[in-house]
């Protein structure tokens, strides 16, 4: 199609160009200027008339040009085009030929393949955060396999989970022994996202025993653990390990105040899941780990170091007094006719008054000291850092103690008992522990000798 100045209307087109544009005729067509098959504005907003007359210029300056235009069909209808206009002179006076091209079906593929190029930056996107979120996962097992104690696999489970959950608010909550309370032990966001102590009835998941969701999308009753200040946007996660439940991985969302925000979708409560996974199966080789060492390093029915654990130790703590020139008491005890007691009260009756004594003396002790079963009813306790005077002392607190001890067997108290004590303590009474348990043998030996229920030292060699 051609275009004549001044009033720059078309002048010719071919039956291509009527069909373009939806004419049904070339009389209806050349009646036209370009800014009456255009919208009003184009794409950017411009007049079309404006625009028009600047690419008419151009054109006629530069013998030529190029542009995408916006048309509209005689039935109203947009399409977007590129269009060529080339000046040419026809007996000496100026036209414009213009060359238009639909490129709807261009544009269409376009959009499509940029909104596919945008799909594939997003899916690779999601595939590099899943892949962090893996590795941390992996790492965090890692972790977890050189933990020593279950303090430092709480510490390390707290800190992956926040790298795992960056915005959002958190707790690692466990279950006491006895089974009554639920303690968090770790918490992150401010302010804190859950009460430090609740029972375990306030948390549905541990009531149903798996994930609970709450949020705009998943209405619930609000668990009674949740701090009242914050909004109901949250995930409990059950720490589950062999069907027992040892308590929950708790994370509030960090948009509270957006309706309708996704806060922990499918793949997030999964992660969730996963790293919950983890930190119970950890804890639960912890625990078991802690309770195989207790039953080879203590005698199950009293409760007090084993006689293994206290040879190991006592030779460690003998080096370390030779070298650091301190002191280490030992006194050795041993229940005064205990033979007859067993014969009164049977052996069930024995076993518990063994019971109960060791129960005292471990209370009785310092962290530092030990107690432990010599053998039968005989037990011995090594003192850290304590001169033979001091443990004289203790050894006759613990004969006391032991006068006050009150023992039940099927509801019914026993006959209360008296402790023979021997006294010995390293250097005076040797550098060996053969020379050690020697001496405070035979001083405990001395004691029953005496008469019982006494406190005998042993004899300067």
């Amino acid at each position: 199609m051609t275009l004549a100045p001044p009033s720059w209307k078309f002048t010719s087109a071919n039956p291509a160009t009527l069909k373009m544009f939806g004419a049904k005729d070339a009389a209806e067509f050349t009646a036209l200027g370009p800014w009456d098959v255009s919208p009003e504005q184009q794409s950017d907003g411009c007049p079309s008339a404006d625009r028009a007359k600047e690419m008419i210029e151009t054109a006629m300056h530069q013998g030529s040009h190029f542009f995408e235009w916006t048309h509209r069909r005689l039935d109203g209808a947009d399409f977007p085009a590129n269009v060529l206009l080339t000046r040419v002179e026809i007996a000496g006076q100026a036209f414009l030929q213009a060359t238009t091209r639909d490129i709807t079906a261009q544009k269409q593929t376009e959009d499509a393949l940029q909104e596919n190029n945008e799909k594939l930056a997003n899916w690779v996107g999601e595939l590099e955060e899943r892949g962090r979120e893996m590795s941390q996962l992996s790492e965090m097992g890692e972790m977890f396999q050189s933990c020593q104690n279950l303090e430092e696999a709480y510490a390390i489970g707290a800190q992956y989970i926040q790298k795992l959950f960056p915005d959002d608010a958190g707790a690692l909550c466990l279950i006491n022994p006895s089974k009554d309370l639920v303690e968090a032990i770790e918490i992150w966001g401010d302010p804190a996202p859950t009460k430090q102590v609740f029972e375990p009835v306030d948390c549905w998941a541990l009531r149903r025993g798996r994930p609970y969701l709450v949020d705009d999308r998943h209405q619930g009753i609000p668990c009674a653990h949740i701090n009242r200040s914050r909004a109901a946007k949250y995930l409990c996660v059950p720490l589950l390990a062999q069907g027992e439940a040892l308590g929950i991985l708790h994370l509030q969302c960090s948009l509270q105040d957006q309706p309708g925000a996704l806060c922990f979708d499918g793949h997030k409560q999964q992660l969730a899941e996963s790293a919950a996974e983890h930190l119970a199966l950890a804890m639960s080789s912890l625990k078991l780990r802690e309770r195989l060492h207790q039953q080879a390093i203590r005698d199950i029915l009293t409760g007090v170091f084993n006689r293994r654990y206290m040879e190991e130790t006592l030779e460690r703590e003998l080096h370390r007094a030779e070298r650091n020139k301190s002191p280490v008491g030992v006194i050795m005890l041993d229940i005064d006719h205990f033979k007859d007691f067993n014969d009164l009260f049977g052996h069930a009756g024995g076993d518990a008054l063994l019971h109960e004594l060791g129960g005292m003396l471990n209370k009785s002790i310092r962290g530092a000291d030990i107690a432990s079963r010599y053998g039968g009813e005989e037990f011995l306790v090594v003192l850290s850092d304590a001169t033979l005077e001091i443990t004289r002392e203790r050894a006759e607190d613990l004969r006391q103690a032991a006068k006050e001890l009150q023992v039940y067997y099927l509801d019914k108290p026993l006959v209360k008992i008296t402790l023979s004590l021997g006294v010995a303590a390293f250097p005076e009474h040797g550098r060996t522990i053969e020379e050690i348990l020697k001496s405070a043998d035979t001083a405990l030996y001395r004691a029953k000798k005496e008469g019982r229920d006494r406190v005998v030292v042993a004899a300067l060699t």
